[in-house]
């Protein structure tokens, strides 16, 4: 071959790796965009709303003592409104809890999640998402004492 068509040739194939690598650069650079933007909208949606909710009732000194059922009613219908950010994981813990008002049949002075399963599930979830975004997380350190209302209680 003259020196020519070797020369056409590696042109050809060195454009053709390089639109091959351009393109896919393009492709996860977009997925990554969609995929961020999904996760602000879960956050907005979901479970900043959901945090809002449950700071509502926290108290200084006595820290979170549960959810009630005024405020189990307001994640259940953020929950509903926006069903198709919601994870399983949230919708199992959303059922325990109506169970278990269902089983104490106290509506006025109980409190659930006495386990603080909800509350490390959606905190920890706000949490990851926003540190996936880029956002500062809200629960970063242990000893944080501002925070510390959300932390789980030490076992015995």
């Amino acid at each position: 071959m003259n020196d020519v068509t070797i020369g056409v040739l590696t042109a050809a194939i060195t454009i053709f790796i390089t639109n091959l690598f351009s393109y896919w650069f393009a492709i996860k650079k977009e997925e990554k965009k969609t995929s961020i933007e999904y996760k602000i909208d879960i956050i907005k949606n979901v479970y900043a709303p959901i945090a809002k909710v449950i700071e509502k009732k926290v108290v200084a000194t006595d820290g979170y003592e549960g959810i009630t059922y005024d405020q189990l009613l307001e994640i259940e219908k953020i929950i509903e409104e926006n069903h198709e950010y919601v994870d399983a994981e949230l919708y199992s813990l959303l059922w325990g809890l109506k169970e278990d008002f269902i089983i104490h049949e106290q509506i006025d002075d109980y409190f659930g999640d006495e386990d603080r399963e909800f509350l490390e599930f959606a905190m920890g979830r706000y949490n990851d998402l926003r540190e996936n975004v880029g956002l500062p997380p809200i629960l970063k350190k242990r000893h944080q004492p501002r925070y510390k209302k959300f932390l789980p209680k030490k076992k015995k």
